[in-house]
């Protein structure tokens, strides 16, 4: 039987469960090109067998996250799939009786799109890396023992209204039940002191030597600009944003809201990154760490 779980009593879950939904509305209304409203009907953890009854005639897209080693993926209704699809391809949503093995990869590449759209904001939230990608689309209940946790979505979109369920690893409530513990943590630099090393480098030490191992966010800051709230209302997907910086100029590195590096953006093994050109002395970033 599953657990229904009130999420006003998670606060932090919760914020992870509407970063979930955001994304996942934004992602599919762009890939359908079609408005999209997309809300949560519930939370619940739970076995495999306790929700694959919540949806007829199901599809399951079994995904899985490298880099946790979690498993996730969707169930969808067969109708409700298959109209999506059509959408992608830039039909009127038609839907189908059977899943054929040209649907079938369709299916896999949008709702690829959804799932990994959580990576990169999951990842700046929670603090850990995360990489989740679709294996396969089958009407074969995946074989998944483990608990999961489970978000049945109510979803309207055009002919579409109707549910589909996200589940993933229970195991991601704890990655998230950990963030809770570390926010709690307020990291005090304190007075350090410190000598100077062969390099001319100060050599730190004192009490910031019990901090050295704590996770500090990281930020890249490729330009800004400034625009009228009128300009921002009318925002849609495939608008073009012109920033103020110039596309040869170096982006910064921000740790605490303070710029300590300069540098290019590069792309390793697929993930951006950055080369750094310039960076304070390590004296003047621990001063910006406790400014």
């Amino acid at each position: 039987m599953k657990n229904i779980i009130n999420l006003d009593e998670m606060p932090k879950l919760k914020e992870v469960v509407s970063l979930i939904k955001e994304h996942f509305s934004s992602s599919l209304q762009t890939v359908i090109n079609q408005d999209v409203n997309l809300q949560v009907e519930e939370f619940y953890t739970g076995y495999f067998d306790d929700i694959i009854g919540d949806i007829e005639n199901p599809i399951f897209i079994r995904g899985e996250d490298s880099e946790n080693n979690l498993f996730c993926g969707f169930i969808f209704n067969l109708k409700d799939i298959t109209a999506l699809v059509d959408y992608m391809m830039m039909g009127e949503g038609e839907s189908k009786d059977e899943l054929d093995d040209e649907t079938r990869d369709a299916a896999k590449e949008l709702t690829n799109q959804i799932i990994s759209s959580l990576n990169v904001p999951l990842s700046g939230y929670v603090g850990k890396k995360f990489n989740f990608s679709v294996v396969d689309v089958t009407y074969e209940k995946p074989d998944f023992e483990d608990e999961i946790s489970g978000i049945t979505f109510d979803l309207k979109a055009d002919k579409i209204d109707s549910k589909y369920i996200f589940f993933v690893d229970a195991k991601f409530n704890n990655m998230v039940s950990l963030k809770d513990e570390a926010d709690d943590i307020s990291p005090d630099f304190g007075d350090f002191t410190g000598t100077l090393g062969e390099e001319g480098e100060i050599e730190i030490g004192g009490n910031i030597d019990l901090l050295l191992d704590v996770e500090i966010p990281v930020s890249v800051k490729i330009g800004s600009t400034k625009m009228y709230l009128k300009d921002i209302l009318e925002l849609g997907p495939g608008k073009i944003i012109e920033l103020e910086e110039y596309a040869d100029e170096p982006v910064e590195l921000l740790v605490n809201n303070k710029v300590i590096a300069r540098g290019e953006v590069v792309v390793v093994d697929g993930y951006f990154g950055l080369r750094i050109q310039e960076i304070v002395s390590r004296a003047e970033r621990i001063k910006k760490l406790k400014d």
